[in-house]
């Protein structure tokens, strides 16, 4: 025998229906127990739907059965956003108080998004575009995890785009990243740096990479000798030197190796010095 309805569901139904700019803002007037808005989060839905490639995947929006919207304000912000109307599968007539029930809706991160386009190593992947776009935008301390006044807003359709669109270099440099000799620069960190060198030269990129990595072929005096020499006594001091001044070892490094420049010292200070831009 099949079990019947119960009465509390018979007012919900679901269909697709179609989401105007008009629809939206109406909408949006009865969004009266949702979560506190995500604007990264409305950022990324705007661009995907900007740029045509917001996906319906079954994800509903859900109304009540007081009118109110229980779940789906970003991608309506967004719909506002672009002037791009969109289909949404709508759920309504759910109980009033089904709020507190419903999934966080937290974002995906960036590893997510390139895992369900089928990158390998997603997360590493995500880490090391999040680094070099920051890089490249100037933003060195946001790249070093650091606050940025830049205040810089990567979303993960950015990575996503940068990393599909440059994958098989951004595997390459994943290579000397995660050489079983590197042991003294997290391989996401070296990936990043490898491909932000190799922009400028690819010999170089690729010879100093293997050489901070094994320390073949150096001598004293060498920028990357001393290196080696500072990274290695951070690994066994208690006061650990921080991401931004570390980068900027590397980045002085790679500017006095790229000048074949000898030096007895290999110091940055993070009050004093200006970030040494590579070269």
């Amino acid at each position: 025998m099949a079990t019947p309805l119960p009465k509390a569901l018979e007012s919900i139904t679901c269909k697709l229906e179609l989401w105007t700019v008009a629809k939206c803002k109406l909408m949006l007037t009865r969004n009266k127990s949702n979560r506190p808005k995500n604007q990264e989060n409305i950022t990324f839905i705007a661009g995907a739907m900007k740029q045509d490639k917001w996906m319906v995947t079954g994800e509903s929006i859900i109304i009540a059965q007081n009118e109110d919207l229980m779940n789906g304000q970003h991608r309506l912000e967004g719909i506002i956003i672009t002037g791009k109307e969109q289909w949404f599968v709508t759920v309504r007539g759910v109980d009033n108080n089904s709020f507190k029930y419903i999934d966080t809706g937290k974002m995906r991160s960036a590893g997510d998004v390139l895992s369900i386009q089928n990158v390998v190593n997603p997360a590493s992947f995500a880490s090391i575009a999040r680094f070099i776009i920051s890089f490249q935008r100037g933003g060195y301390d946001k790249a070093a995890g650091q606050m940025s006044n830049k205040r810089l807003k990567i979303s993960n359709l950015d990575i996503s785009d940068f990393v599909i669109k440059r994958l098989p270099q951004l595997t390459k440099s994943r290579e000397y990243g995660f050489a079983k000799e590197n042991v003294l620069i997290s391989g996401n960190l070296l990936s990043a740096l490898h491909y932000i060198f190799n922009t400028i030269d690819v010999n170089d990129a690729a010879d100093f990479c293997n050489k901070v990595s094994d320390g073949k072929e150096i001598e004293k005096g060498d920028s990357i000798f001393l290196l080696r020499h500072e990274l290695l006594l951070n690994i066994r001091s208690q006061r650990k030197m921080d991401r931004y001044e570390e980068i900027a070892l590397i980045c002085k490094a790679w500017n006095f190796y790229r000048k074949g420049r000898k030096i007895d010292t290999l110091k940055f200070d993070v009050v004093r010095d200006e970030f040494p831009k590579p070269i």
